[in-house]
């Protein structure tokens, strides 16, 4: 395994008094269920649509790291195994669950918050997530560091995907006009936070947009 299996021997320490239980903690509030209940405080603060986005968003990137682990079935590490309550290690490895699961967390809620200073201890929980992960003897690091990055994408891409979903409901079934924008665009705006590209921008960049009459 090379520098794969270096750093996952190097990080993977069960036995400390200190580290154990932390890690034990991370390894249950990582669980799927558990990172659900992230939408409870969005939800109560009426922040609504982005409870509702942020489990769909979860719900997809779930979907996603599990198909990938079906697909590609790359075994567990073998080394020093601490376990922890309800965390089942039958799956394939590949990507980490609970990395991703962290990663959508800490990067959705960073950019929906709009408070940057939230933005450091989300992404620390997420890295501490990971870290976990090799410390407890679950994953490989090339494990963590795609739950890492399909997190993260997902979080990101999320107004996207669903600028698609809206397009092909909307368009196709409704029939809800968009005031002469092209529909994606149309689409893409309702859905769009303020800290996302603004749509005239991607309007500009996809080239549909015609100049207007004078």
């Amino acid at each position: 395994m090379g520098l794969n299996e270096d750093v996952f021997r190097a990080l993977n320490g069960a036995g400390n008094p200190v580290f154990d239980p932390v890690m034990i903690a991370f390894a249950v509030v990582g669980l799927f269920p558990f990172t659900f209940l992230w939408a409870i405080p969005l939800w109560y603060r009426r922040r609504r649509v982005d409870a509702f986005d942020f489990v769909l968003v979860l719900a997809l990137a779930e979907l996603s790291s599990l198909l990938l682990k079906l697909t590609l079935a790359v075994p567990r590490p073998e080394g020093i195994v601490l376990a922890a309550p309800f965390d089942d290690r039958s799956d394939p490895a590949f990507p980490s669950g609970h990395t991703v699961r962290a990663f959508v967390a800490a990067t959705f809620l960073a950019f929906r918050l709009r408070d940057w200073r939230w933005a450091v201890p989300l992404l620390t929980y997420a890295t501490v997530m990971g870290l976990s992960r090799m410390y407890v003897g679950a994953h490989w690091p090339s494990d963590v560091l795609a739950g890492a990055t399909l997190g993260i994408a997902w979080a990101v891409l999320q107004p996207l995907s669903m600028m698609v979903v809206f397009t092909l409901v909307f368009s196709l079934f409704a029939k809800i006009p968009s005031d002469g924008l092209p529909y994606p665009i149309f689409a893409y705006s309702g859905l769009t936070p303020d800290w996302a590209l603004p749509p005239e921008i991607l309007a500009a960049f996809l080239g549909s947009g015609d100049e207007p009459s004078s």
